[in-house]
């Protein structure tokens, strides 16, 4: 099966580079360029795609096109490429980041996944929080800071954000409303 991606970048050399590593790396796709949101926006070019590739630059101006974006196609796997600073915040709005520095393999194995949808949600399923995870995350739902989380567990700040980490790797959520929702829904706590 065919791989739809587009490569949401300006700069010739990130294009081209990312195409040769898909196209060496043996997986079958159609790579297509854009350097714009509003182009993928306004063309009806996401039909049918499974990865975009995106430099965060095009969304910092553009967050409101871009939530629709994601809202309207949430099947794609939107991949930030990053090749300068970018704030956190805006980094969390994608579902994977690669950097200048990412091998090939790594990149290769984001794509891969991308396709299928049911075992990504099978593996988040299957990593299950652990007892102090599921602590922090009660915590972090009561609107907590990190720390007065380290704080009420008798644990450093530095373990809290370790266990957030976790936390948003284990369930795909990076969002503390997210989070917190997340928490109602498996009954971690309740309303």
């Amino acid at each position: 099966m065919n791989k739809n991606i587009i490569i949401a970048d300006s700069s010739y050399i990130i294009y081209e580079g990312l195409k040769n590593i898909i196209s060496n790396g043996g997986i079958r796709c159609n790579i297509k360029k854009v350097e714009t949101i509003e182009e993928m926006y306004n063309n009806g070019v996401l039909l049918n795609v499974d990865v975009v590739f995106i430099n965060p630059i095009l969304v910092m101006n553009n967050t409101k096109v871009f939530f629709k974006l994601k809202t309207q196609y949430e099947n794609i796997n939107w991949i930030a490429i990053v090749y300068a600073y970018h704030e956190p915040k805006i980094l969390s709005l994608f579902n994977e980041v690669v950097t200048i520095n990412s091998v090939a393999t790594e990149i290769l194995n984001i794509i891969t996944k991308s396709g299928n949808k049911e075992e990504l949600i099978n593996n988040k399923k299957a990593e299950i929080l652990s007892d102090r995870e599921t602590d922090v995350l009660k915590l972090l739902a009561m609107g907590m800071a990190n720390k007065e989380i380290a704080d009420k567990l008798s644990i450093s700040i530095n373990t809290v954000i370790t266990h957030r980490k976790n936390i948003s790797q284990k369930t795909g959520i990076k969002s503390l409303s997210g989070l917190t929702i997340y928490a109602v829904i498996q009954k971690i706590i309740s309303l």
